[in-house]
């Protein structure tokens, strides 16, 4: 009997444990990257993730610091992740359709942004990636609408 309690009791602490480290990673990357340990936070995203997989947001800041070390594939595979888990979160998709974009995947960025609503603060940044989308495929026509649509909405930074 006692130690059916000594068992239960171990059994808890090291369930309690480990999602306690699990939270950590994240946190630690997050320090990390804060003092510029780019290296040592992606290890700590990575720890966090084998914990948790399906967590978006460290996917997102692992794709977002990917980007930062100009390691490209790992950005696009991380931010696809994130958006295919969270397709709702505006700036998942506006950081996934940037790196589309750089990957010179214009059909894709195109389709990832060409029929949705934003909020406004994000709708500069999604007029302009669909922009240069556009301009990649040589559609001048189609890319100096959208950016005249961005200027008519009094956004500045769209004005070339």
């Amino acid at each position: 009997m006692k130690l059916t309690k000594i068992l239960s009791v171990f059994f808890i602490t090291c369930l309690f444990s480990s999602q306690v480290f699990a939270v950590n990673y994240m946190d630690d990357a997050k320090k990390y990257l804060t003092k510029g340990e780019t290296s040592a936070g992606i290890i700590q995203l990575k720890n966090h993730l084998k914990k948790y997989p399906g967590d978006a947001e460290a996917r997102h800041l692992l794709g977002k610091t990917y980007l930062k070390t100009r390691e490209i594939l790992q950005a696009k595979k991380e931010l696809g992740r994130a958006h295919k888990l969270m397709p709702e979160n505006e700036l998942m998709r506006m950081d996934y359709a940037g790196v589309l974009l750089i990957l010179k995947k214009y059909h894709d960025v195109i389709n990832l942004l060409l029929d949705i609503h934003v909020l406004p603060e994000i709708n500069e940044r999604r007029l302009t990636l669909l922009g240069a989308a556009y301009m990649g495929l040589n559609q001048l026509a189609e890319a100096k609408s959208i950016y005249q649509l961005a200027v008519s909405d009094g956004y500045a930074t769209a004005n070339i």
